[in-house]
């Protein structure tokens, strides 16, 4: 039997001056999962009821526990994984690939989709996070990731990076840092972006 559909939520810095992204993100997490159940179904596959792994991005406390499932993904890539990161979880995404992390444990396996969003710091060893509009930054191994995209917005005074590497980026207006990941638009959009993702790059897509 083939490897169950994953998708991760990171959220993000407990400290930040509301809430953290936890409720949203496992929101976002569980829609995914229940929107590859869907396609599973239909395709006569059975479907997964554990698939959604919640880890706290807050700091990167959780980056070694991220790091083993992407490991035991890259051992066994017959499914798909999808990584969803809000804020601080986001720079957990982003530091697997900054420090090279991400290629030791995918070996050749590419990541299904990918969801950073409002990424305001780029390391956790700098207390600063962005505060410029429409700021981009690099993202090293993106041929690892099948489909990804950045959600942020720019109109509070912690601005998300605007381009990550080559993914695609979609702009929220009418929030902040601190409320983009309780957007229904968001809560809608990244389930979508996911859930297509996985059924033009899972082990249920057309095979040319």
């Amino acid at each position: 039997m083939s490897a169950r559909p994953l998708v991760v939520g990171l959220n993000g810095w407990g400290l930040l001056p509301g809430p953290n992204g936890r409720e949203g993100i496992d929101a976002i997490g569980k829609g995914i999962l229940a929107g590859i159940n869907s396609h599973r179904i239909e395709g006569g596959l059975p479907a997964y009821t554990n698939g959604y792994v919640p880890l706290n991005g807050g700091d990167g406390v959780d980056q070694v526990k991220l790091r083993g499932l992407m490991a035991d993904y890259g051992a066994d890539p017959a499914d798909g994984l999808i990584l969803v990161g809000y804020s601080d979880g986001a720079t957990t995404i982003h530091r697997e690939f900054r420090k090279g992390f991400a290629r030791e444990s995918l070996k050749s396996a590419c990541l299904t989709f990918v969801a950073l969003i409002d990424m305001v710091r780029e390391r956790f060893s700098s207390p600063f996070v962005n505060l410029v509009s429409n700021k981009a930054i690099p993202l090293q191994d993106a041929h690892l990731i099948r489909a990804g995209k950045v959600y942020y917005q720019n109109s509070g005074l912690w601005q998300g990076f605007a381009q990550i590497g080559p993914l695609e980026s979609m702009r929220f207006e009418g929030v902040d840092h601190v409320t983009i990941d309780q957007s229904p638009l968001l809560l809608r959009a990244v389930i979508y972006d996911a859930v297509n993702a996985y059924r033009l790059h899972g082990p249920t897509a057309p095979r040319t």
